[in-house]
């Protein structure tokens, strides 16, 4: 499953391995008025797994825009080191090697209700790239569980230094924390769980239809492990909002297919392994 990207009929970029999210700089390749853009999916070197994948377009796809400086696709992190403290960690891309900008970061709860924010933060790119750091206090932070699967929001808002607004980004995220015992298993917030779960490809399958078509779980499944493949944003937010613990095992190989005389000819999929347990905040 190897993506090509074509703008009015420029070759923008190419991706092998169609499970990774991917994306281009397109704007070289704009003119004004009417613009066409072709996504081409190319599945005709099967098998290219091990399992029939079907192939298509099935995945989100976005338009993105950008003033002179914006957060890097991706490129926004949050981590809770302990249950009162969230770190968060941004880079910054501006078409300017050497600039000044305000960045601010505030944490909301489930309600809307500002947790806890930081001082306003001036810094400079440097060869068009900054990288910035925040570190934040909430006070009796409410635990993600399974029976109460809360989560806050981190807003971080990008500004010039007049503080005229150049972006906003918003992420959620949870807090809790995960120990094992040989005596006990797996014990989340300093309660034991029995794991009732399924190993999925993709999308998850029937397995989770409750989630995928209804926005909400059926109470059976608790635990949900990956396989092989990367699982979709949408999929990690509804596990992260409806009360499941997540896993995931990525094991994939580079296939490169060779001429007759020996010379590479196509690469077919991306070389990754990544091991996770908890559920992802996202």
């Amino acid at each position: 499953m190897n993506n090509q990207v074509w703008i009015n009929g420029n070759f923008a970029g190419e991706r092998p391995y169609g499970y990774i999210p991917f994306s281009f700089d397109i704007k070289k390749h704009l003119v004004k008025g009417r613009n066409i853009i072709s996504v081409r999916v190319d599945n005709s070197m099967e098998p290219s797994a091990r399992w029939y994948h079907g192939c298509g377009i099935y995945g989100n796809v976005s338009l993105r825009s950008h003033k002179n400086a914006f957060f890097e696709k991706d490129g926004i992190f949050i981590t809770t080191p302990s249950k009162d403290k969230v770190c968060v960690n941004a880079k910054v891309i501006s078409a300017e090697k050497s600039a000044n900008y305000l960045a601010k970061p505030e944490i909301f709860d489930k309600a809307g209700k500002c947790k806890a924010q930081s001082e306003t933060l001036e810094f400079s790119t440097n060869n068009n790239n900054a990288e910035i750091n925040f570190n934040l206090k909430i006070k009796k932070a409410e635990l993600w569980s399974p029976e109460n699967p809360n989560l806050y929001t981190s807003r971080i808002t990008l500004t010039d230094r007049n503080n005229n607004i150049i972006e906003t980004k918003s992420i959620d995220f949870g807090f809790r924390y995960i120990e094992w015992s040989p005596n006990k298993g797996f014990i989340l917030n300093g309660k034991q769980y029995k794991l009732r779960g399924v190993c999925e490809h993709m999308e998850g399958g029937p397995s989770l239809e409750p989630l995928q078509q209804n926005n909400s779980s059926d109470g059976k499944l608790n635990f949900l492990k990956i396989w092989d493949v990367m699982p979709s944003e949408r999929l990690t937010t509804l596990i992260c909002l409806f009360s499941i613990k997540f896993a995931m095992s990525l094991e994939c190989s580079l296939w490169t297919k060779y001429s007759t005389d020996g010379t590479k000819k196509q690469t077919l999929t991306m070389d990754s392994r990544l091991s996770t347990i908890g559920m992802r905040e996202t």
